[in-house]
């Protein structure tokens, strides 16, 4: 990151007011949003994204939620001479270790159940970030277990509908230390998900198969899949390569019924 960019002067601005570096991290480490991935997996960290405001996971085609977190150390790079003390651990505390990353769970009316047996989720991480950078990291928001779980209960909420959701509100907090040892969490990051059952699946005309409503048995010439990555989070998908990855016995599931 440019010592010049609008980040990087905000933050030691904010270090000039106070007149030091903070004993600890916490107000000047953050998550910065959630980085578009691209086709081949990958994201770049980056103070200006993109990033997605929120997300939508659809349980037909994925297992869990990614959350690709650009994170910045606002930090000051040095210290000036004058202000140096002796053993002065903040010389070489801006350098950070983040090393787990906490979500807290908010959930819609009617998931009581899910709140009281799964309230928070803890991943372990490995990130070091140097002063006035930024970097990425991958944390599951959702969980498989979790996923699953969510699975089931929208099949029983609202068994009536052919494509039913719910929205979780995920509360991301990272853990880590500095060089001299010292712990600090971030503040917590909300990123809202949309958890669903078909909702990201579409139904073009040419996987119709004869007449009558809408639906996805036309196995004839069916589109290439060119990205697996995180297939079923936030983008639509074409409901002939869902029957494509699912098992004859659960290909019901691409159907728009």
């Amino acid at each position: 990151m440019s010592k010049n960019s609008p980040l990087a002067a905000a933050s030691i601005a904010a270090l000039a007011l106070a007149g030091c570096v903070p004993a600890g991290a916490s107000q000047f480490v953050y998550i910065l949003g959630n980085s578009v991935v691209q086709p081949d997996c990958s994201f770049n960290a980056s103070e200006n994204g993109p990033f997605r405001s929120r997300g939508t996971v659809d349980l037909v085609l994925a297992g869990q939620y990614s959350f690709a977190a650009s994170v910045f150390n606002g930090m000051p790079e040095t210290i000036k001479l004058q202000d140096r003390k002796i053993n002065d651990p903040r010389i070489e505390a801006n350098v950070v270790q983040i090393e787990s990353g906490t979500i807290k769970y908010e959930y819609a009316e009617g998931f009581d159940d899910l709140a009281a047996t799964a309230s928070s989720h803890t991943a372990f991480v490995g990130l070091t970030l140097r002063p006035q950078a930024v970097g990425g990291l991958s944390l599951p928001l959702l969980h498989p277990d979790l996923a699953l779980a969510f699975f089931d209960k929208l099949a029983e909420r609202d068994p009536d509908n052919p494509a039913p959701s719910v929205q979780l509100v995920t509360k991301i907090t990272l853990k880590g230390t500095m060089l001299d040892g010292t712990p600090f969490d971030t503040d917590e990051f909300i990123y809202p998900i949309t958890v669903c059952k078909g909702c990201l699946l579409f139904f073009p005309t040419e996987a119709k198969l004869g007449a009558g409503n809408p639906n996805c048995r036309n196995e004839e010439n069916p589109p290439t899949l060119n990205e697996r990555c995180q297939l079923g989070q936030d983008k639509s998908v074409d409901c002939r390569i869902c029957r494509e990855l699912k098992p004859i016995a659960k290909r019901n599931e691409c159907e728009p019924f």
